[in-house]
C-alpha cells in the first residue's frame, strides 16, 4: 500500500526510523495506531488490522501482512543478515578425526575434539569448546563461551565416605537448526547420549545436565538450569530462571514462567508458575 518503488537504507526501531528506514509495528487496537501515525520510516510492516489507517495516512508505504514480526524477521534474514564465511579460523584447534561438512564456520579459539562430527553449515563462534564423541547436525549455531560434551556432575560416596567419580562414557547430539547460546555448558550422557532436538533454541547461560533429552522447536531461556535425565517435550517455552529437578519430565507445548521451580512432572499443554511450580492456566 502506497509507493510501490520506495527504497531504504536499512532497519530501524519504529520510533526512531526516518524516511529511509524500514520498520514494523506488531501492536494492534489504539497502541498500534498512534505507533503508526507517530513514524517517520519510509516502509512499514504491519498487520491487516490496520489497512483502513494505513489508506488514510499516505505517503509512505505499508505492506499489511498477517504476522508483521515474523515477516519482518524474514525480510531482515535475507537482506541484512551479517554472513559468517566458511573455513577454520588458524586459531582454532580441530582434531584430525572430526568430520567437518561443508560451508562450515568455526571461529578463533575453538576447540573440537576426536570424533566430533558437524553438520553442512553449521556455525561456532569464537571460544567454543567440543568435547569428544560430540554430534552437531545440520545448520546448527553455537555461540561464543559454550562449552559442549564436558562430564556429567556424578559421584559415589564409598565405603570411607569419600567422592568417587562415575565415568560419563555416553555423549551430545545436537539435532539440525538448533541454537545455542555464549556460556551454556551441555553435559554428555552418562551411557546414553544428551540429545537436543531440531529447531530448539536455547539462550545465553544455561546448564544443560548428563542424559537431558529436549524436544523439537523449544526455547530455553537465560539462566535455565536442568538436572540430570530431564525430559523436556516438543514446543516448550521455559523462562528466564527456570530450574527443573533431576529426573522430571515435562509434556509438549508446556510454559514454565520466570524463576519457576519444577519438581515434579508436567502433563503437555500446561501453564506452571512458582515455587513449586504449580499450574495456572491449561494452553488450548
Amino acid at each position: 500500500m502506497g509507493p510501490k518503488d520506495r527504497s531504504v537504507d536499512g532497519p530501524s526501531p519504529i520510533d526512531t526510523a526516518g524516511e529511509r528506514s524500514l520498520t514494523f509495528c506488531n501492536r494492534q487496537g489504539e497502541r498500534g495506531s498512534k505507533m503508526l501515525e507517530a513514524t517517520a520510516a519510509g516502509i512499514v510492516i504491519t498487520g491487516r488490522e490496520h489497512e483502513g489507517l494505513c489508506r488514510d495516512l499516505g505517503g509512505r508505504t505499508f505492506v499489511l501482512v498477517d504476522d508483521p514480526r515474523l515477516a519482518f524477521a524474514r525480510v531482515l534474514d535475507r537482506y541484512f543478515s551479517v554472513s559468517w564465511p566458511a573455513g577454520i579460523s588458524d586459531d582454532a584447534r580441530v582434531s584430525e578425526d572430526a568430520i567437518i561438512g561443508k560451508e562450515v564456520h568455526i571461529g578463533p579459539f575453538c576447540a573440537v575434539g576426536r570424533d566430533v562430527i558437524i553438520g553442512d553449515g553449521s556455525r561456532l563462534e569464537g571460544s567454543v569448546t567440543v568435547h569428544d564423541g560430540v554430534t552437531i547436525g545440520r545448520n546448527v549455531i553455537i555461540r561464543a563461551g559454550a562449552v559442549i560434551g564436558t562430564d556429567g556432575f556424578g559421584f559415589n560416596r564409598n565405603e570411607a565416605g569419600a567422592l568417587e567419580k562415575f565415568p560419563q562414557v555416553g555423549g551430545v547430539v545436537i539435532e539440525d537448526d538448533v541454537e545455542i547460546g555464549s556460556n551454556v555448558c551441555v553435559a554428555r550422557g552418562t551411557m546414553a547420549d544428551t540429545r537436543i532436538g531440531r529447531g530448539t533454541k536455547i539462550d545465553n547461560l544455561v546448564q544443560v545436565a548428563h542424559n537431558v533429552q529436549i524436544g523439537e522447536d523449544g526455547l530455553i531461556t537465560s539462566m535455565v538450569w536442568l538436572g540430570g535425565s530431564v525430559r523436556i517435550g516438543d514446543r516448550c517455552w521455559l523462562s528466564p530462571m527456570v530450574s527443573v529437578l533431576n529426573g522430571v519430565c515435562i509434556g509438549d507445548d508446556v510454559t514454565v514462567a520466570m524463576g519457576s521451580s519444577v519438581i515434579r512432572d508436567v502433563p503437555s499443554g500446561q501453564f506452571v508458575a512458582g515455587n513449586p511450580a504449580r499450574p495456572t492456566i491449561r494452553k488450548e
